[in-house]
């Protein structure tokens, strides 16, 4: 019921998206393998920088590389987790949600699919695939009981950074919608009965990396019905970029449901055998460049923490002369005090001829550099510079400073730019998200609204809680995805917009690119 919504929202999403991204260096969109990216040296630059911020949340962590290839027979493990889960969920909700979907597909073809409906997988050959995107837990554990043999091997955590690959649906959106992706999965494994800890730092720590990045994000625990498949629950993070919601992050408790399945078990300090907790987190960090890159109106702005180029110094020559040669020997002081003594990501423009210098400026803003330095034949003779702070959607800010005082000023100036990005996502969250107008849940199952159904440009919040098929009967009514619960909930008791209840659950529905 989502890929059609999902294709409009793709195709919203991309409108205009592709030449910009072209032209900044990063993506070129003319690769001849649909939903393929193909990164340029500053994309991927840009790309590892995202990565860098990942890397440094999971300082505590052991990297490790998972191989590209699993083996059918542990994919279909996982697949056992998912059903019994299932089954327990229904016989909890007392409620037939129907049969689960096989595990692989029986065809000839290429393709097969695993019970979430939405991964698609590549057979290599029979029997080895070419690892899903969620299908690195499962290679993991496959592993574990070789590593994990006593309490003194635990906590165990790891992570990894490696492409992921999917079947594309819908609409190929560069960074955002594709069918390669680079992730950064972490993984926990410990004793302790409850591992909501794990969840919860892994939550924290990609929103402060969103803060950073000045993206505009919902928090939201997944619905048991939308949680990753096998998880006891799941919490989300979308970024909103073009008022749909773009997962780009997700932490799950799995319990000790997958050390169950593939035998990981540990001897305690009393001696007894026992099974391990397990928590998985996955960060999207091509969908975060992407939205990194959309949520800015106008040219591109990245963000100083993963941008290649913080700032570009411009020497203004006047063709000719001794002048020239003294404001780029200026200009290549003032990179060398900034690199040294401030640790930031410079480069001199150096080109002379025809080039003049507002057209260097347009080339630079375009490739979405932060912060420029100009010096010119007045500024040497002055020991001053011009520095030019870029500004989310507005106008460059310009002020002289002392030579001397051009490397604090530099970050200063980067800093206020993280910070008025931050201010900036603050402002789009209020414009895109409204209140869900009134809502009535007719006798068929089918809801209605007093002033027509909403707007799908926007994000929705509502007061709910009601059940899986009162929330797709939301779906059906607005033309979104219920995205989940906030984990934020209401101070005091609301009326639920179709039982009337009284509740704290506070819903979100989005047009959803997951």
């Amino acid at each position: 019921r989502e890929s059609e919504r999902e294709r409009d929202a793709a195709a919203a999403t991309a409108s205009g998206t592709n030449m910009a991204l072209q032209i900044a260096g990063i993506v070129d969109t003319r690769y001849g393998v649909k939903g393929c990216d193909f990164l340029l040296p500053y994309g991927l630059a840009s790309l590892k920088l995202v990565e860098h911020l990942a890397r440094d949340a999971l300082r505590e962590y052991d990297e490790i590389r998972l191989p590209a290839f699993v083996s059918e027979d542990v994919l279909r493990k996982e697949e056992r987790v998912v059903a019994r889960l299932r089954n327990l969920r229904e016989r909890e909700a007392g409620e037939d949600l129907g049969e689960l979907r096989q595990v692989l597909d029986d065809g000839d073809g290429g393709t097969a699919a695993t019970t979430s409906g939405r991964d698609g997988i590549y057979r290599v050959r029979d029997g080895l695939l070419l690892r899903p995107k969620r299908g690195s837990l499962a290679a993991l554990c496959s592993m574990l009981p070789l590593w994990i043999r006593s309490h003194a091997d635990l906590p165990f955590r790891a992570f990894h950074a490696a492409p992921a690959f999917e079947v594309l649906r819908g609409r190929h959106v560069p960074l955002l919608q594709s069918a390669e992706r680079t992730m950064v999965e972490a993984f926990v494994v410990e004793a302790c009965v409850d591992n909501h800890a794990a969840v919860e730092a892994a939550v924290e720590a990609a929103q402060r990396i969103l803060y950073r990045l000045g993206i505009s994000f919902l928090a939201t625990k997944r619905p048991d019905w939308s949680s990753r498949p096998g998880a006891w629950y799941t919490v989300a993070i979308d970024a909103l970029v073009n008022g749909s919601a773009v997962q780009v992050f997700s932490s799950s408790s799995l319990d000790q449901a997958y050390s169950r399945e593939f035998g990981i078990t540990f001897e305690g300090e009393d001696g007894d055998t026992q099974y391990p907790h397990v928590s998985s987190s996955s960060l999207d960090c091509s969908r975060l460049l992407g939205a990194s890159v959309a949520v800015v109106p106008g040219p591109i702005l990245l963000p100083p923490a993963i941008a290649p180029i913080q700032v570009i110094v411009v020497p203004i020559f006047r063709g000719g002369g001794g002048g020239d040669e003294a404001v780029l020997a200026a200009a290549l002081r003032v990179r060398d005090d900034l690199e040294r003594s401030r640790g930031l990501r410079c480069r001199v423009d150096s080109r002379m001829g025809r080039r003049r210098p507002g057209q260097k400026f347009a080339e630079w803003e375009l490739k979405g550099v932060p912060l420029r330095i100009e010096i010119g034949q007045r500024e040497v003779a002055e020991g001053t510079v011009v520095v030019c702070r870029r500004a989310a959607g507005g106008r460059p800010e310009r002020r002289t400073v002392p030579a001397a005082e051009a490397a604090e000023a530099a970050a200063l100036d980067l800093e206020a730019v993280e910070r008025d990005l931050s201010l900036a996502s603050d402002a789009r969250w209020s414009d895109l998200v409204r209140m869900l107008p009134g809502a009535r849940l007719e006798a068929g199952g089918e809801v209605t609204f007093e002033g027509g159904a909403p707007d799908p440009g926007f994000v929705y919040e509502v007061a709910f809680c009601g059940t899986e098929r009162m929330a797709e009967a939301l779906e059906r009514a607005t033309g979104l995805t219920f995205l989940g619960y906030s984990l934020k909930m209401y101070r005091g008791d609301r009326a639920c917009a179709l039982t009337g209840k009284p509740t704290k659950n506070r819903a979100f529905l989005a047009t959803s690119i997951s």
